[in-house]
Order: structure tokens, then C-alpha cells, then sequence
């Protein structure tokens, strides 16, 4: 999964940075999400679908 969320920011033109102030976290926390090295959370998800 963590290879689609990188895709579809990609796609969308948009930072790591923009999408961690959308998710308010760290840019490095939002790294971890699309290197598979940590669990993104649901609500997290959400937010991205939106």
C-alpha cells in the first residue's frame, strides 16, 4: 500500500511536506508511511482519501 499512498502524492504534484501539514505530522513521519516502516492510521487514510 505504502507504494500507491508515494504514487498518488506524486500524481497529485505535492511534497512529503504538504502532505504531513495536511496529516499534521513530521515530514520524516510521513517518510516512514511511504517506506512501509510504520503503520499509517485510519483516520490518517481518511484524511487522504478526502
Amino acid at each position: 500500500m505504502f507504494v500507491r499512498i508515494r504514487n498518488l502524492r506524486e500524481d497529485a504534484d505535492l511534497t512529503q511536506e504538504n502532505i504531513a501539514q495536511l496529516l499534521n505530522c513530521s515530514r520524516s513521519t510521513y517518510s516512514r508511511y511511504e517506506e512501509g516502516n510504520r503503520r499509517i492510521d485510519i483516520f490518517d487514510l481518511i484524511k487522504l482519501a478526502e
